[in-house]
């Protein structure tokens, strides 16, 4: 199941949900609609533009969870991989650090996923993040890359198949 793509503040512009409203491009796992990537953040002038790419991968998360573990439409209680994905990130954003970047917030995520479900999602999350141009050696320094990387071996042939 694939998400149609939503723009973000369409309702004031007059446009229809799938235009792109405020933002460069609507919402959606398709990179011929959306093709922000990783490499975006290095060329970006404003905070603003930071984090649509950042929501652009979150959004692929999202939608990765969803396709893979189901959709729940209980938001409360429900135990579909929307669901999985909503709480990672709300447990991702008390993990991280104070003035997280984004190497943060995605660790704060895995580390999220190792504490909530014992990683089982690594793989997924990996992968949704690698869509975007982000893969394991994107790190802070080499420990982590060297540390990641190993354990990221298993998941290899899954990272790039999203």
């Amino acid at each position: 199941m694939l998400p149609p793509a939503k723009g973000i503040g369409t309702f004031p512009l007059q446009q229809s949900i799938s235009d792109r409203g405020i933002r460069r491009f609507p919402y959606s796992t398709d990179l011929n609609i959306n093709n922000l990537t990783y490499e975006d953040v290095f060329t970006t002038e404003t905070p603003h533009s930071l984090g649509e790419t950042w929501a652009a991968m979150l959004w692929d998360l999202y939608w990765a969870f969803s396709n893979a573990q189901g959709w729940d439409a209980d938001l409360y209680k429900g135990k579909g991989g929307n669901n999985k994905a909503i709480r990672l990130v709300f447990e991702g954003l008390r993990l991280q650090p104070c003035g997280p970047g984004f190497v943060d917030g995605r660790n704060a995520i895995l580390k999220a996923d190792e504490l909530l479900y014992n990683g089982e999602n690594k793989c997924l999350i990996w992968a949704a993040f690698a869509k975007r141009g982000w893969d394991f050696l994107l790190s802070k320094d080499l420990a982590i890359i060297v540390a990641t990387a190993s354990k990221l071996l298993i998941c290899l042939p899954d990272v790039y198949r999203l």
